[in-house]
């Protein structure tokens, strides 16, 4: 009897003791609004708050069709029902159908580099600078906001696979990819099924392209002047010798 006891005490205990370091471990870390497995850390109501008015998210009226949007993707992601989110290179995010009519429209203050992606009904649009992942409904109203642990390596390699690089996924045998990159920027959203027809869901290449033109003639233009301007000095000196 005293001894069934004594191993009914040291369960006890080490129920306690476990119980005890599992609450330790999710008070310090827990699992991201992404349902993606990064480890974040806690944040208050206050810094939740202060994190959106930051970002300084604004609705606004959809326009009819993508036509009406002239900046590069910078990020996509596209839902089961092939609703397309995407983040524009000019702080502007943007939710279609498949087929170009603009469901939803917002406007926010970048600082660094932003990235959306889906979660069920809501959008999760992640700051790179910041390390945060601030998910928001379609009304625009902030759900949930977490910030990442930046010492994590999962955190790395998730952000890297799933995030960052991340230019091409496939749905119901649809792939979508972002094509024409320059420095980073995509002009092109592309729609492409099983038989290898193409269809342009976005496309603001002719923009993008003559844009793309003058910043090449000005980099080339002021990198060829820059070593004319070198050697002119280098003749110079050895003139004066």
């Amino acid at each position: 009897m005293g001894w069934c006891i004594k191993v009914s005490r040291i369960l006890k205990i080490l129920f306690c003791v476990s119980a005890v370091f599992l609450l330790a471990i999710a008070a310090g870390m827990s699992v991201s609004a992404a349902d993606m497995g990064y480890e974040t850390l806690p944040v208050s109501q206050d810094r939740i708050d202060e994190e959106w008015d930051i970002i300084g998210f604004k609705v606004m009226p959809p326009p009819p069709s993508l036509d009406e949007f002239s900046s590069s993707v910078k990020s996509f992601d596209v839902s089961k029902d092939h609703n397309i989110v995407m983040c524009l290179s000019d702080d502007k995010i943007v939710v279609a159908d498949s087929g170009g009519e603009v469901l939803h429209y917002y406007k926010f203050n970048a600082h660094g580099s932003f990235y959306v992606r889906w979660k069920n009904e809501n959008i999760l649009l992640y700051s790179e600078r910041g390390g945060s992942i601030a998910e928001f409904s379609l009304d625009g109203e902030i759900v949930d906001l977490l910030i990442m642990d930046e010492d994590s390596m999962v955190n790395n390699k998730l952000w890297n696979e799933h995030v960052r690089y991340k230019n091409k996924m496939v749905v119901d045998n649809y792939t979508y990819r972002m094509a024409g990159s320059f420095w980073g920027d995509y002009p092109r959203l592309l729609k492409i099924d099983e038989q290898g027809n193409v269809t342009k869901v976005y496309d603001v290449s002719t923009e993008k392209g003559l844009w793309n033109i003058v910043i090449a003639v000005i980099f080339v233009s002021t990198l060829t002047y820059t070593v004319i301007g070198v050697i002119i000095q280098q003749k110079k000196r050895m003139n004066l010798r």
